[in-house]
This record gives C-alpha cells, sequence and structure tokens, in this order.
C-alpha cells in the first residue's frame, strides 16, 4: 500500500518556469509554468478554465537553437485538474519543439 506522501505519477516532473499562451477553443490566453513532464504541465491561468477542456499550449523555451529564431514546446491535451487558476494538463501526445513561423507567437 502507498503512503498518502509517495508520489504516484508516471511521469517525472521538473520545476520550469516560463511563460506561456494557451487556445482551448474561442478562449485564448496566457500563463506561466509550474512544472513539467513528458506527459503533462501544471501551470498559472489568467483565468479559472474547465475540467477535460480540450486545450492547445505554447510554452515559450529559455534556449534557443539560434539566437533570433524562437523556440517553443507545443503540446495539445485536456485540463484534468483545476485548483482556482491552477491548471494541471495531460498531453494528447508528446510535446514538440517548434521554430520560427511554426510558433504560436500569434495566436494567442
Amino acid at each position: 500500500m502507498e503512503s498518502p506522501d509517495q508520489d504516484r505519477r508516471s511521469h517525472r516532473r521538473y520545476p520550469i518556469s516560463v511563460e506561456l499562451k494557451y487556445s482551448a477553443g474561442v478562449q485564448v490566453g496566457h500563463g506561466r509554468t509550474i512544472n513539467l513532464s513528458s506527459g503533462g504541465v501544471l501551470f498559472e491561468a489568467d483565468v479559472t478554465l474547465p475540467m477535460n477542456l480540450p486545450i492547445e499550449l505554447w510554452m515559450s523555451w529559455p534556449a534557443r537553437t539560434w539566437a533570433p529564431v524562437p523556440l517553443e514546446l507545443y503540446a495539445a491535451g485536456k485540463t484534468v485538474r483545476v485548483e482556482g487558476t491552477e491548471v494541471a494538463v495531460q498531453f494528447f501526445d508528446r510535446a514538440a519543439f517548434r521554430t520560427g513561423k511554426d510558433t504560436g507567437r500569434n495566436r494567442a
């Protein structure tokens, strides 16, 4: 039996704080990541979002492949936990890095 303090997540979480933009149907907004794993992200949104909401995320990545080209991490998923404006998203597939015109900077 697991203790209440034992983490049951199947993916290791990494604390990372970067800006993000999201799109959920007609709703677009901004936020900041709290932690990230290969299976999902926990972030602070600018508004409260509903559960089971399909969502697309574009996370600004601090590293760049070439100085003038922005690098973003793109992921699509659904909200699986919401506590106020703190939102947990489970990714549908693996997140992917995108650069230049493939980024979501003009979306939100």
